[in-house]
């Protein structure tokens, strides 16, 4: 998965490097940081200069089929899966990190300080 200054986020084949497999569209500024879960890699976390952290869950990649309960996708391979948006901050979040003893807890840091 890579992010820029676009403020999107694109999921890769590395075996075909042209074209993204998913585009995720969230962030409203430079999303300058993005992790997998270390325990489910169908969650992503990402954080940006427009002050958010966001939360999402992609469908499965592998063999382009969906499990019962995965989110739809769009023939252009752009889908929405935003499961949560994080705003309580007042500058941007540089850093995020998923917590060893507990996969499903993260922490963020922003330049406010919070």
């Amino acid at each position: 998965v890579t992010a820029g200054e676009d403020s999107q986020m694109r999921i890769w084949d590395l075996r075909m490097p042209n074209t993204p497999l998913k585009e995720l569209i969230g962030h409203t500024h430079w999303t300058w940081r993005v992790l997998y879960n270390p325990a489910c890699d169908e969650i992503i976390l990402s954080a940006g200069t427009d002050s958010t952290v966001n939360l999402w869950q992609t469908s499965p990649i592998q063999g382009g089929e969906s499990r019962p309960g995965s989110l739809p996708e769009s023939p252009t391979g752009r889908v929405d899966p935003l499961v949560q948006s994080y705003s309580d901050f007042e500058d941007s979040i540089y850093g995020i990190a998923w917590s060893s003893q507990e996969p499903w807890i993260f922490a963020s840091l922003s330049f406010d300080g919070r």
